[in-house]
């Protein structure tokens, strides 16, 4: 790690070894790869990372993908109304099962 904080490397993705697109078929750029190290270099803000903020999205993510689901498992013709209905029925039924460990 101190090898890299002198370099006041910005957040973002870094790829090594480096080559531009049009040079990847090139016999220098192939031996750059199969000499190695190949891999990618993830850099993120300093600083402690804010853990609740990302488990606030990702539970609301959760949630605007499970009723977007739901809806379109739900019938078409009987629309948001029945949506509560429709999940706590298909949901009971797995219920039973899964609390006596059986699938």
């Amino acid at each position: 790690m101190a090898l890299l904080r002198p370099d006041n490397l910005k957040p973002g993705l870094y790829v090594f070894p480096y080559c531009l697109p049009k040079d990847m078929k090139s016999p220098a750029a192939l031996e750059k790869y199969k000499q190695g190290p190949v891999g990618h270099l993830n850099i993120i803000p300093s600083g402690p990372p804010a853990l609740p903020k990302f488990l606030g999205l990702w539970f609301g993510f959760c949630l605007v993908i499970g009723f977007f689901v739901a809806y379109l498992r739900c019938p078409h013709t009987s629309g948001w109304n029945s949506l509560p209905r429709s999940i706590s029925r298909r949901g009971y039924g797995r219920l039973p099962g899964l609390r006596f460990g059986k699938p």
